[in-house]
């Protein structure tokens, strides 16, 4: 009896194992097309949410991002960004230089995006400015068709070793194109970003042409000083924001708060679009609860999130998404100075 329940078992975990691995392939077959990796702390990687978020910090910013989406899965979604980021105050300019590397299912299915930012600042007047922002990158995406699972290999007795409708190891590489605008004052902002522009072929098998999907992103947030806040070392104040983002038939709305009181953060969202969309009959677009907690020493800031996986697929991802962020200001008391004129300072979240 032990033993029917164990091989049971053991087969049911080969199914979803296969479920996900096939899922991978689905990212470079003909007709279906794969989405960018995405964070939780959308803040804490602004450079991959919006040019015009380069320089946001007002003199020079590192950032690094790290994401284990759905640990709980064999082969789960692992994302990497790193970028730098740097205020010219005197040229109204913000510039950034980022690397992002995004690893999905088991078959290696990976992307690497090398990157450059520009944004010009223009002061609307006292209380308000906007800026505009372009992205240029050099894409990269592979996938080792080896460890792949097809439907020739599985049957009743398990997974066969072999298939023979392995077609050869796939890359590709092309350049990619991003704009974005963003407009602002002390207490509020609006921004909006668009990326592959152009719409590259991303196939990775020859002559199976597949386009990038365009990703677009609305977001916006405002920042609320809370009572008794009396310089940097006593600030506190609570922030409501929201992203929504899509990409081809995609979309993904991101929307909650945070609550600031230096030097702690805590922050929770809700991720999903219930009444206006459904992933299919039955399904309503329930994706996620996101809880945040960062703190911040001097020019350090670190964060660490939590997804809580709330739709059907908390079946298989019962340990939900991990994602930790380190974000290290300096040299902003030098180009923070400028003659004749205040400058307004972008007052979104950093996480």
């Amino acid at each position: 009896m032990t033993m029917t329940m164990t091989m049971t078992m053991t087969m049911t975990m080969k199914i979803w194992v296969c479920i996900v691995l096939l899922s991978a392939f689905c990212c470079v077959s003909e007709k279906v097309c794969s989405q960018d990796m995405h964070f939780s702390q959308y803040y804490a990687a602004p450079l991959y949410l919006n040019p015009c978020f380069a320089g946001a910090s007002g003199g020079s910013r590192l950032i690094a991002n790290y994401r284990h989406q759905w640990a709980g899965i064999p082969g789960a979604f692992v994302s990497y960004a790193f970028s730098f980021d740097h205020n010219f105050s005197r040229l109204n300019s913000g510039v950034g230089l980022y690397v992002n590397h995004d690893k999905a299912g088991s078959g290696g299915l990976s992307t690497t995006n090398i990157g450059v930012q520009y944004n010009y600042n223009i002061t609307l007047n006292r209380h308000w400015a906007a800026r505009l922002g372009a992205d240029v990158a050099y894409r990269m995406r592979k996938i080792d068709f080896s460890k792949l699972v097809f439907s020739d290999q599985i049957s009743k007795d398990g997974i066969a070793a072999e298939s023979t409708e392995t077609p050869p190891d796939g890359n590709t590489a092309f350049m990619d194109y991003g704009a974005g605008a963003l407009l602002f004052s002390e207490v509020y902002w609006f921004g909006t970003s668009f990326h592959h522009l152009t719409q590259a072929d991303q196939a990775l098998i020859p002559g199976n042409e597949t386009k990038l999907p365009l990703k677009y992103s609305f977001h916006a947030g405002a920042k609320f000083p809370l009572k008794n806040n009396v310089g940097r070392k006593s600030e506190k104040f609570v922030s409501p924001t929201f992203n929504f983002k899509g990409q081809h038939k995609f979309h993904q709305l991101d929307v909650g708060l945070y609550f600031y009181s230096n030097p702690i953060t805590i922050g929770v969202w809700y991720r999903g679009i219930p009444l206006a969309k459904a992933y299919k009959g039955g399904y309503p677009n329930n994706d996620a609860i996101v809880v945040l907690l960062g703190y911040k020493l001097k020019g350090l800031s670190i964060g660490y999130s939590y997804d809580v996986t709330i739709s059907w697929l908390s079946i298989i991802t019962s340990y939900g998404s991990h994602e930790v962020s380190l974000i290290y200001e300096f040299n902003n008391k030098n180009e923070n100075k400028q003659s004749g004129s205040k400058r307004v300072i972008i007052p979104c979240p950093k996480f």
